[in-house]
């Protein structure tokens, strides 16, 4: 543990609040990715199950990146969640409007509540604590791995 700057100590573990708000996101893109995808692709376009399936599996993937990204204290991702966000609601609010059923009508209506909590999550000073909490330890570890090796370095010129 070190001091940071606020002469707050940075633990190994982020504070549980910040935690549980990082793991309520992950799960909610997660829910509103799928839902997204399911609600394009019955709309939109008439792909076959083998096609959605691959394009779902595809976003999972990319997601997956930036929220590993995250995770390594990366504002920059977490920006990029935010408009992944929005453009994901943007998409969903025609589709509202184009469901013949009060069913479908109903699945997206929960689909934009979904992402638009997300949204407000992603953007919250939680979140972005919990981001500043990742990029100080990696900064830490950093700074550790690199002592070590001057360590290691000295001790191999004595020799």
């Amino acid at each position: 543990m070190r001091q940071a700057k606020n002469e707050e100590m940075v633990s190994f573990f982020p504070k549980k609040q910040a935690m549980i708000v990082f793991l309520i996101v992950t799960l909610l893109l997660l829910i509103g990715t799928g839902m997204s995808v399911t609600i394009v692709l019955n709309t939109y376009y008439k792909l076959s199950a083998e096609w959605s399936l691959a394009i779902l599996m595809a976003l999972s993937l990319l997601f997956s990146f930036i929220n590993f990204k995250v995770t390594r204290g990366s504002f920059s991702c977490a920006n990029l969640l935010k408009y992944y966000t929005v453009l994901l609601v943007l998409i969903g609010i025609p589709a509202v409007l184009l469901q013949d059923t009060f069913a479908k009508q109903l699945f997206c209506l929960f689909n934009l509540a979904v992402l638009i909590a997300t949204f407000f999550l992603v953007k919250s000073k939680i979140y972005h604590a919990y981001i500043q909490h990742q990029f100080d330890l990696i900064n830490d570890i950093k700074e550790a791995q690199a002592i070590i090796e001057k360590e290691i370095n000295r001790g191999r010129s004595r020799q």
